[in-house]
This record gives structure tokens, sequence and C-alpha cells, in this order.
């Protein structure tokens, strides 16, 4: 019974290793792939995804001109992409839809005062990096690699077409707050609901 606690113990512990082990190796294929990511934005720039090692954190916000979901966040993104950028936490709009062109996309940021860069993801790398599919969709990666949130903004819609006054949980500003006071994330992983993201012709 004893030799069967040990090697129960010893198992346990190797599961913990490789467990952390493929942990560390995920976040930093994350970082390796976005080191070597550039995209065009809006303006016709190249921006280079290695800043994200540069902040406390990146947030990546998938939205769509489309949507009406999505545009019905545009004003609280702008407020929090200005808010959270005097705490180090770095702000991206990206639109994933081949169809979108930069003009649009510019004139999209301008009517929405929309303060940070969007970035125009046409071949879908980085929403296939991400792993997102929906607009809105927020992921919050860590200067380590990390996804520290991956989701909706906040809960104000139930279903499509149904939604409440006011959300219940604002959980993208409270993921960004916790972030900030260098607290863990209580709810890293939301449902999103909105417009799914176009997939690419073959």
């Amino acid at each position: 019974m004893r030799k069967f606690y040990k090697i129960t113990l010893i198992f346990a512990g190797l599961l913990l290793f490789f467990s952390q082990s493929n942990a560390k190796i995920t976040k930093q294929s994350l970082l390796g792939t976005l080191r070597s990511t550039i995209l065009k934005n809006a303006d016709g720039r190249q921006d280079s995804l290695a800043s994200v090692e540069q902040h406390r954190a990146t947030v990546f916000v998938f939205f769509s001109s489309e949507c009406p979901i999505s545009n019905s966040y545009m004003p609280l993104l702008s407020r929090l992409s200005s808010e959270f950028k005097s705490k180090d936490i770095d702000f991206y709009g990206v639109i994933a839809d081949p169809d979108v062109a930069s003009d649009q996309a510019k004139k999209f940021s301008t009517d929405y005062q929309f303060p940070s860069d969007i970035l125009m993801d046409s071949k879908q790398e980085l929403a296939s990096l991400l792993k997102a599919h929906i607009t809105p969709e927020a992921i919050v990666i860590s200067r380590t690699g990390k996804i520290e949130y991956q989701g909706r903004i906040d809960d104000k819609y139930v279903a499509l077409g149904k939604g409440r006054m006011m959300a219940k949980h604002n959980d993208l500003y409270d993921a960004l707050v916790s972030i900030s006071e260098g607290k863990k994330v209580k709810n890293s992983h939301t449902k999103v609901i909105g417009c799914w993201i176009p997939k690419l012709e073959k």
C-alpha cells in the first residue's frame, strides 16, 4: 500500500511538471510568433507585434464595422483604451474581415474616435494565432506571453438580438484592473455573443 502511494505521488508530480512545462512552452511559442508578426494598420504603416513584450499587457480587440453588437461597444472600447494606456496596458483594434479595406477601417476608427491602432488582419494570421472567432472578442496578453483574459467585453448581450439595459459583469474592465494591480484575473475566459469573423475563401 505504501509503495502504491509513493508511485501515485511520483506520477502526480510528473503530471504537474509536464503541465507547467507545456504552459511555459506555449507562452514562449506565442511570444515567438508575435515577435515575427508584422501587420499593416489602417494608416498603412506596419506594426510589429514584438511590442507586446514592452508593456504590462496588450489587448487585442477583434471588431467589425458590419456587426451591430460590435459597433455598440466602440465608445466603451475607446474609453478603455485611453484609460488603461497610463497603466502600461496597450490596445490594438483588429479587423479580420478580408473584404474591409484600410480606408474603410480608417474612417471607422475616426467615426468612433478609437485612439489606438487598428490592425488589418486580412489573412487572419492573428485571428488564427489567438483563436478569435467572433466580434467583438478581446484577448489580453501579458509581456510574458500568457493569455490573461479572452472573451466578451461584458454581459450586456445574452444572445443575438437580446440584450440588457446595463451589463451585470464588466469582464474586460475587471480583468484589466486586476492586471494593472498585479492580481490574478478571476474569470479568465468568457463566452462571446456577436458576429462570426468571416472565413477566408480557399
